[in-house]
């Protein structure tokens, strides 16, 4: 782990010790914030596990990428901005994609896991982008990755929202949320 800085260390086992003690007070908590007996239920903990992902990649993508099409390929701040359009396109085209055929097909498993594929071969596509990487290759790779990405805007709330009791549907909505925000924060750092 040469490449692991020691600030990146540093911050993600700052990170877990915290959710260690949130852990350890929200089991003796008369009224958790966050119920941990959500996570027995596996739709519910898939759906905050794909949103922590989507959200390291997505936010891994939209700050680093605009550095990388400046610093390795040698684009200009503008045409860097022009290069990432095509992702945030490709996001928005991802998410009414997933929508359509969730509203046709009505199950939105297969329409995730689909997603989950897209995204895993767009990012893995990302890796090898280098110096020597043409410019519409790399917006290619982006885009997929995006049109990954954009289908689990709505399918993993809507999961975890058919996977919870009525009475739980507002702290599952919003742990699907927050805990996306989290992965964003550890995508920036961990990138």
């Amino acid at each position: 782990f040469d490449w692991v800085s020691p600030q990146v260390v540093g911050v993600v086992g700052a990170a877990i010790v915290l959710y260690v003690l949130f852990a350890l007070a929200e089991r003796s908590a008369i009224e958790p914030i966050l119920p941990l007996g959500l996570f027995r239920n596996q739709v519910f903990t898939a759906a905050v596990a794909l949103s922590l992902l989507q959200m390291m990649v997505l936010l891994g993508i939209v700050l680093y990428l605009p550095l990388f099409f400046q610093g390795a390929l040698g684009m200009s701040a503008t045409d860097s901005g022009i290069a990432v359009t095509p992702s945030s396109a490709a996001a928005v085209v991802g998410s009414m994609a997933a929508g359509a055929l969730i509203a046709r097909f009505k199950r939105y498993q297969a329409v995730a896991i689909v997603g989950a594929l897209i995204m895993t071969a767009g990012v893995s596509l990302m890796i090898g982008m280098g110096t020597s990487t043409v410019i519409i290759s790399a917006i290619a790779y982006t885009v997929v990755a995006s049109i990954g990405l954009g289908v689990f805007f709505s399918i993993l709330t809507l999961a975890a929202q058919n996977a919870l009791p009525r009475s739980q549907l507002g702290i599952g909505t919003a742990a699907v949320r927050y805990l996306g925000m989290i992965g964003g924060t550890l995508g920036i750092a961990i990138v």
